[in-house]
């Protein structure tokens, strides 16, 4: 008797647990949270939203990106069959030099319900760019256009005596039988220390004349220098914590960033990154000029 009345209570009490369980998984995947990531790869901003369970609705997550001079915002939308959705700002060509970054995320479902948020702040490097035929951007924001021949130093290490890393890029003649004359980028090379890093229009890597493989390390000294040539359109080069670029040979484009808080004295044609625009066309004698072809050839770039 005593059994077959407790019976009844304990099964009960077991679907009454069966209730509740399905009841916090439905509620669970309702307010099911999205994975934010928020960081930079040089100057550009990368948010990247995923989900680690199903989701049955759709999923709006608005973002806000503000500093100086800026506010950039939109909307990335998940629909329940989106896994990942990344979004990408890109801050490498603007005037404006952005230090510190702070982005807002805010996820609502579709009845506009905020189910997250959540605001970061991140600081983002100093980046300079060369483009096509050549348009160069300095470190510190200052545009301007040079027809240049020959190999230029770009970027160098100019802190003492001896540079600690040196990048050269070959500038050549769009169309040799144009009577005016149009270069662009075709060949880098990246001398650090001992080791001479050669990359041709065709991404094609070797160190030292010794090709080498999509995917390499080198030390020299106290230098730490990763080279990744498995993407399909570019090389990135980083020596960490100092400096870092990537190189499209098909493009003719350099992009290269360096950390705020590095000591390294920069100079070459993409600047000194100083955070005074003004005085980037600094020749090697130490004065100032405003006219490029000036800084470009008797500033003494050419090598």
């Amino acid at each position: 008797m005593i059994l077959s009345s407790v019976e009844p209570a304990l099964k009960m009490k077991v679907f009454g647990l069966s209730l509740l369980v399905i009841a916090f998984v439905a509620v669970e995947k309702a307010h099911a949270v999205i994975n934010i990531s928020i960081t930079n790869k040089k100057c550009l901003l990368v948010l990247i939203f995923s989900r680690s369970h199903d989701i049955d609705t759709t999923r709006n997550i608005h973002y806000h990106v503000t500093g100086p001079k800026i506010a950039n915002k939109g909307t990335a939308v998940m629909s329940p069959l989106v896994k990942e959705e990344e979004v990408e700002i890109d801050f490498s060509t603007s005037h404006v030099d952005y230090v510190i970054l702070t982005v807002t995320v805010t996820v609502k479902n579709e009845t506009g319900q905020t189910l997250q948020t959540m605001e970061k702040e991140i600081t983002m490097p100093k980046c300079g760019n060369l483009t096509h035929d050549p348009h160069i951007t300095t470190f510190d924001g200052r545009r301007y256009t040079y027809q240049g021949l020959c190999w230029h130093t770009l970027v160098k290490d100019c802190s003492g005596n001896t540079p600690r890393f040196e990048v050269l890029g070959k500038f050549e003649p769009r169309d040799p039988l144009d009577r005016e004359v149009r270069s662009r980028t075709t060949d880098l090379t990246v001398i650090i220390g001992g080791q001479v890093i050669e990359m041709d229009r065709n991404n094609d890597v070797k160190v030292n004349g010794r090709k080498m493989p999509p995917e390499f390390e080198l030390l020299e000294g106290d230098l730490h220098i990763a080279v990744d040539n498995t993407k399909e359109h570019y090389t990135a080069l980083n020596i960490k914590d100092t400096f870092e670029f990537s190189w499209n040979g098909a493009e003719h484009a350099f992009d290269a960033a360096i950390e705020r808080d590095n000591q390294v004295r920069l100079c070459g044609l993409l600047g000194d990154a100083d955070g005074d625009p003004t005085n980037d066309l600094t020749m090697r004698s130490g004065s100032v000029t405003k006219d490029v072809d000036e800084f470009g050839k008797a500033g003494k770039w050419i090598t």
